[in-house]
């Protein structure tokens, strides 16, 4: 492939598990890499809204909502690079006077996993696996 973005497109066909599986694979390797500015200026930050979209479909509101609040930060600078994917609303839910920093973030993001009790994104996608299955079957 020649960009996440192609790739993404790609899955158009298939359950939306194997697309969301993939962009929280690469935001997650980005992160634990980096940090947060390396996923915002590598071409993993394309797969942002879909790795959130992924989170919260798996049932892990906290972890969606973390990653929101990664976009938002860049958003509310006027640098998120994602305005046209951006559904109108999608930062509706974060609360007036939100101002955290890349740190808090960061800190935010890993809480996520310790919470569910794992530091490996492969063990949520084992969970997703098993609670949710209707997100890898194929649509007739």
């Amino acid at each position: 492939y020649r960009s996440h973005r192609q790739a993404i497109d790609g899955f158009g066909s298939h359950p939306l598990g194997y697309k969301y599986i993939y962009a929280t694979n690469f935001v997650d390797a980005e992160i634990r890499n980096g940090g947060i500015s390396q996923l915002y200026g590598n071409s993993a930050w394309a797969l942002m809204i879909d790795a959130i979209e992924g989170a919260e479909a798996f049932g892990y509101r906290k972890w969606s909502q973390t990653l929101k609040e990664i976009v938002f930060y860049y958003h509310r600078k006027g640098r998120s690079k994602l305005k046209r994917r951006t559904p109108e609303g999608f930062f509706d839910n974060i609360k007036t006077g939100w101002n955290k920093s890349l740190d808090q973030l960061e800190d935010d993001y890993y809480r996520c996993f310790r919470q569910l009790k794992t530091d490996n994104v492969w063990d949520l996608w084992t969970r997703a696996l098993e609670k949710k299955p209707k997100l890898f079957e194929r649509v007739k």
